[in-house]
């Protein structure tokens, strides 16, 4: 017998991504919050030179961020502070691994921002996202606060296929700075915090709730 299946070309299926819809959230006056989906390097010093005296800044990063963790560490943190570590192939052994050096975030400022820092994640956070909680985290008080990541970040090849289709894959491995991999399993959870059923009805952000209520403490 047979069988004659007809193939399609990617843009046939007429996938388009959809847009990122940034939706009002409700925070004490004491209290500041940032998309980190919306925020640009260029922003960065107007965002903390408003927020320099509130209590905590809530940093939303349940969304693609925009690259500005590196700027803001330079006001959250009071000197350069290792985030991250990586593995390269070694190309003169295969199947061999090394480990680079460790990547710093911040920059020397006694003027450094000292409430608290809340670091918002789910499994939306992913790639840049992950490492953006990673490098945020260095700040004196900051916590991660949320449910497991994706745990799928790294420098990306890509390889493409007849038809318009294409795939991703990393090389590189990705690890806190004392070796804990964060491939897989996400970036490291200092408060865990899950949307119960009743959350999902009513509306609830409970991972946002979770931090304002910590910082309130």
């Amino acid at each position: 017998m047979e069988l004659a299946i007809k193939r399609y070309p990617f843009e046939a299926f007429g996938y388009r991504p959809a847009e990122a819809v940034s939706s009002p959230k409700l925070v004490p006056a004491t209290i500041g919050y940032v998309d980190m989906g919306q925020l640009r390097v260029g922003d960065v010093k107007k965002l903390m030179n408003k927020y320099r005296d509130y209590k905590g800044i809530i940093f939303d990063v349940r969304t693609y961020p925009k690259g500005a963790f590196q700027r803001l560490s330079s006001y959250l943190n009071p000197h350069p502070t290792g985030f991250a570590r990586y593995t390269k192939p070694d190309l003169s052994f295969p199947s061999g691994f090394k480990s680079g050096p460790v990547q710093y975030t911040g920059q020397d400022n006694t003027d450094y921002y000292k409430g608290k820092v809340a670091i918002l994640c789910n499994s939306y956070t992913q790639s840049a996202a992950e490492s953006t909680c990673m490098a945020l985290r260095t700040a004196p008080n900051a916590k991660i606060i949320g449910s497991q990541s994706a745990g799928a970040n790294g420098d990306v090849s890509y390889v493409n296929f007849p038809g318009g289709y294409e795939t991703r894959f990393t090389g590189t491995g990705v690890y806190t700075v004392d070796g804990k991999p964060v491939q897989r399993n996400g970036v490291p959870i200092a408060i865990e915090a899950k949307p119960s059923c009743a959350d999902v009805l009513s509306g609830t952000d409970r991972t946002l709730q979770t931090a304002i209520e910590w910082i309130s403490q």
